[in-house]
């Protein structure tokens, strides 16, 4: 697990079962975003090939408290694999989340490539802020200490020699009408 923002970050194995990634075969080079369902793309190079950080919220859809990092993440999982919402997921589509207390936890492996953009996933990492920002009639904002949490993740991971070179809100993005 990584070690970051001077606390030990939660693994998807403390938080949630998750699922055997072993179990998908790898998709192989010129695999179509449609049949990239029945298998899973690895970046080779992750440090050098993630190269843009894409923040999301949890919308409405997570009736869960955004201070209960383990709990978020659980929920947005399910919602995530969860046949009834059309997505057809094979795991939570983020690499990470962060709680309104600031707690950072794994979500998807950070060498399997996101679901969290659309068909415009690659060479992404998807960050996940727990909470619901965007409702008019009960205007929340992320708490300071998750956002000095993702900023501190961000500068971790490129300590770690990942070279992000662009960062951005989910709708700047072409967009599949997640938050």
């Amino acid at each position: 697990p990584f070690t970051l923002t001077g606390k030990r970050t939660l693994t998807k194995e403390e938080y949630h079962d998750g699922i055997n990634w072993s179990n998908k075969p790898l998709c192989s080079q010129g695999t179509s975003i449609a049949d990239s369902k029945q298998c899973i793309f690895t970046y080779r190079n992750p440090k050098a090939e993630l190269h843009t950080v894409v923040l999301h919220h949890g919308g409405n859809e997570v009736a869960v408290d955004p201070n209960d990092g383990p709990a978020y993440m659980r929920k947005v999982h399910e919602w995530h694999i969860s046949p009834d919402n059309n997505l057809e997921d094979i795991d939570i589509d983020y690499h990470f989340g962060v709680s309104a207390s600031g707690e950072i936890l794994e979500g998807r492996p950070i060498y399997i490539r996101g679901q969290h953009v659309g068909e415009a996933n690659t060479g992404r990492l998807g960050i996940l802020i727990a909470g619901s920002f965007d409702d008019p009639e009960n205007p929340i904002r992320p708490t300071q200490v998750q956002i000095d949490s993702t900023i501190k993740l961000i500068n971790d991971l490129k300590g770690l020699g990942y070279q992000f070179r662009y960062l951005g809100g989910h709708r700047e993005f072409p967009s599949d009408g997640s938050p």
